[in-house]
């Protein structure tokens, strides 16, 4: 993953984990968790823990060769905060994605994928002894994304 510089976040690490449907040859709904973790630039001990949940339809151009290019487009809710701190932020946006699978076997392939988030952050929950407080940001913070995802698939 790579945040845009207003977050001031060095590039990350993450995973994924997706269950798909397909309800045609072309067409599946996948439910996705992800999560990643940044360092903030000029912070030694500061890591920024990014996590969200997405729900993105997938079409597949191709679909009965070995080699199988997509693209996705979807919506997803996510977090962004530091680790240890009681302040996390809380936004949604608009996923897309194009990818390509190659299946050295019937049931399983191998892929990459390379995605644009554009999210931006408008509550921020804050955990107080009375519990947790949310409260609307404003002005929203931009969280835009970019990442380059491998993917091992079974279908």
């Amino acid at each position: 993953f790579d945040v845009i510089s207003e977050r001031n976040l060095e590039e990350g690490e993450g995973g994924f984990l997706s269950l798909g449907f397909g309800f045609s040859d072309r067409f599946s709904l996948w439910l996705t968790l992800t999560g990643a973790e940044h360092k903030q630039q000029g912070a030694r001990d500061v890591v920024m823990a990014f996590g969200g949940a997405e729900i993105n339809l997938q079409h597949k151009f191709e679909t009965r060769a070995r080699l199988q290019p997509y693209g996705k487009v979807g919506l997803g809710v996510y977090g962004l905060g530091e680790d240890g701190s009681d302040v996390s932020l809380i936004g949604a946006g608009i996923n897309l994605a194009l990818g390509m699978d190659f299946f050295f076997a019937k049931h399983f392939g191998v892929g990459a994928e390379v995605m644009y988030k554009k999210l931006d952050y408008f509550k921020q929950s804050t955990i107080t002894p009375e519990g947790d407080l949310i409260t609307d940001l404003r002005p929203q913070l931009n969280g835009d994304t970019v990442g380059v995802m491998l993917t091992f698939t079974i279908q």
